[in-house]
């Protein structure tokens, strides 16, 4: 049983259960390995918490144990929370009844588990309802060819109740009546610190992101009534039309070598970016050139940054959300001078390391040591990546999306990203500090987990860190630019900074 946060106790819910399933076990005192019949089950616990999904977990006692009601824990009895593992597999014969299903943790043990007696397909569909659990499917492949080997990824792990944010599952999500609700008779949009609160905890619907993304990039002011947008979109409209002449005759023009390389990376870039998704996929897709003219454009309006390898990684959700060429221009030139990332990469790069270190130290303390014992890793290295394409390799198309709106929500912090680091070494990192990992081991690790990490549960956690980190009454000096955000806390709760030789060492700069 589970306990509810009313203090109810509530039962557990048996979604599963099967006797005669056999386990491989060791016998004492001969160490030797037999297979023993046992009665398995499944139980959901939790959720019940607005958009946190409950956990399965599974029990398995020996049927001698089992008719004489021992029931106690020894070495032949377990208990395995389906959140915390890393993926299951299940291996069926030709009716798709029987078969092994294998359990495999984060940290690379496995149990096995035999069904002779059939009940596996049942436990399948348990599987397929989970929301936590994802099937991984061959590249191209929308089911296995014939069913008989299934591979299920566990996308995530429940979190503590005390690890969210006090606001989180407040919020419905965004939607375009809503939005429609904010404005008024002029067209203005009323009440923008809510909008960009709600944004932050809950999102938006897919039909919102066309409307409500220009405003978060700064493409629509908030306070604008609905005939000075129309004007200001013929104005920059006006504008867009202007540099893409110029580009023309430009690169039109142009035989400098290094302009040649720059247009040849370019070229590479756009034709691999996101060609899986459907608005840029086939051959002669119009939105692919759309994107390649963008981009060249962006090197005539930005002649001093000009072309660098990731902005079509930038670029390519813009417009395929916007579906705007002009609007999603110059929500692009916003996000770039926002970012800085890859205008300035060595300058920016180093910057945030040095303030996500110390919200390593100062949240994740444990990993924060295993860092330290090595020069190396304390480049941290492996999240260059996240700064760099704003997490654009890291998730699924539709947890990116929302990780992006969260962040341009800019609620609390303009550096929300440096808790969503801290979020995915803390779901994600357990086995870099079991297995003692090296700089190149730990970059290898969090490469692999790349597309298999649940946006939600680490955004959930990100809030969950900000919120902890707002409750600091004393921090370093060497997380001055953090303190400095006036949104994270009123006058009244500005913790004091406290300069140590540790601090000195790591202290940040406030110009960036």
């Amino acid at each position: 049983a589970n306990r509810s946060m009313a203090g109810v106790v509530r039962e557990d819910e048996v979604l599963f259960a099967k006797n005669n399933v056999k386990v491989v076990v060791r016998t004492e005192p001969s160490n030797s390995c037999i297979k023993v019949d046992g009665y398995l089950t499944i139980k959901r616990r939790g959720g019940r918490r607005a958009g946190v999904q409950a956990a399965l977990i599974v029990h398995w006692i020996p049927n001698d144990q089992l008719a004489k009601r021992l029931g106690g824990e020894d070495g032949y009895t377990f208990t395995v929370d389906l959140s915390e593992m890393r993926s299951v597999r299940v291996f069926c014969d030709v009716d798709k009844t029987k078969g092994q299903l294998v359990i495999a943790s984060r940290e690379n043990h496995f149990k096995v588990m035999h069904f002779p007696h059939g009940g596996l397909n049942q436990l399948v569909a348990v599987l397929e309802e989970w929301p936590l659990c994802s099937e991984q499917l061959k590249p191209g492949q929308e089911k296995e060819s014939d069913g008989r080997m299934r591979s299920f990824v566990i996308r995530q792990a429940a979190l503590r109740e005390e690890q969210y944010h006090p606001e989180e599952g407040m919020f419905a999500r965004l939607g375009v009546k809503e939005w429609q609700a904010f404005h008024d008779a002029d067209g203005i949009v009323l009440n923008s610190p809510l909008i960009r609160r709600i944004v932050f905890f809950a999102g938006m619907d897919n039909a919102g992101r066309p409307l409500v993304w220009p405003f978060l990039l700064g493409f629509y002011s908030f306070d604008s009534t609905r005939e000075e947008r129309t004007a200001q979109y013929q104005s920059k409209m006006d504008e867009y039309e202007e540099i893409e002449k110029k580009r023309v005759s430009f690169f039109s023009e142009c035989k400098e070598p290094n302009i040649q390389r720059m247009l040849r990376k370019m070229e590479c870039d756009v034709k691999r970016t996101d060609r899986s998704t459907p608005f840029y996929a086939g051959d002669g897709n119009p939105n692919v050139e759309s994107l390649r003219e963008m981009l060249l454009n962006y090197c005539v309006y930005d002649q001093e940054t000009a072309y660098t390898q990731g902005m079509s990684d930038l670029l390519s959700p813009i417009l395929s959300v916007v579906q705007d060429r002009v609007t999603a221009f110059w929500c692009f030139t916003y996000l770039m001078k926002k970012s800085h990332f890859l205008s300035a990469p060595k300058q920016t790069i180093h910057l945030h390391s040095l303030l996500l270190r110390e919200l390593i130290r100062l949240l994740l303390p444990e990993f924060y040591h295993h860092l330290a014992s090595d020069s190396e890793s304390m480049e941290l290295v492996f999240c260059h990546r996240w700064y760099l394409l704003l997490f654009k390799r890291e998730f699924s198309e539709s947890d990116l999306l929302t990780i992006w709106q969260c962040l341009w929500s800019e609620h609390m912090t303009e550096y929300f990203h440096l808790f969503i680091a801290v979020a995915i070494i803390a779901l994600y990192g357990n086995e870099v500090l079991e297995r003692r990992m090296s700089a190149d081991e730990t970059l290898m690790h969090f490469t692999q987990q790349a597309k298999i990490m649940s946006g939600s549960l680490v955004l959930s956690h990100a809030r969950g860190f900000l919120y902890q980190f707002s409750q600091y009454t004393l921090l370093p000096c060497s997380m001055e630019l953090l303190v400095r955000q006036p949104k994270i806390w009123t006058d009244s709760q500005t913790p004091q900074l406290v300069c140590s030789q540790h601090c000195e060492h790591n202290k940040t700069t406030l110009n960036v």
